[in-house]
């Protein structure tokens, strides 16, 4: 969800441009700052068990082009993709509940320590999404 909010920003920064210049028809491409978001506990507990919190960043074109009708709403088409990163460490002070149990990292560290863990790069990217508004 938070992938399509850093699009949707985007999307709607490009086509206030276009309409305040009237530069239509033209690709634009874009990519956002990295942003550190904690996925939802509630929503997709076993991603948030699993890694936590990511870094996003999301890129793509947007191509804006004239109302059809004068003061009508532009066409906009969209092509975008989110990435995902972070390292999967182990950071003190931190703890994780699951169900009645305490995990803090510390014990990770520990099982690291005997060879039984490690830590980790996460990567990855949504495919392609292609829009028209």
């Amino acid at each position: 969800a938070r992938g399509d909010a850093l699009v949707n920003d985007e999307v709607n920064r490009i086509v206030d441009e276009a309409a305040a210049t009237g530069q239509y028809g033209q690709p634009v491409p874009f990519r956002t700052p990295w942003q550190g978001y904690y996925l939802d506990p509630e929503a997709d507990p076993d991603w948030y068990r699993a890694v936590g919190g990511v870094d996003m960043s999301a890129g793509g074109v947007v191509t804006v082009y004239p109302p059809d009708t004068p003061g009508g709403q532009p066409q906009v088409h969209v092509e975008s993709q989110v990435d995902v990163a972070d390292r999967y460490n182990w950071d003190e002070g931190k703890e994780t509940e699951i169900g009645p149990i305490t995990i803090t990292d510390q014990q990770m560290a520990g099982l690291q320590t005997a060879g039984l863990a490690r830590e980790f790069d996460i990567t990855g990217a949504s495919s392609v999404s292609r829009s028209s508004l």
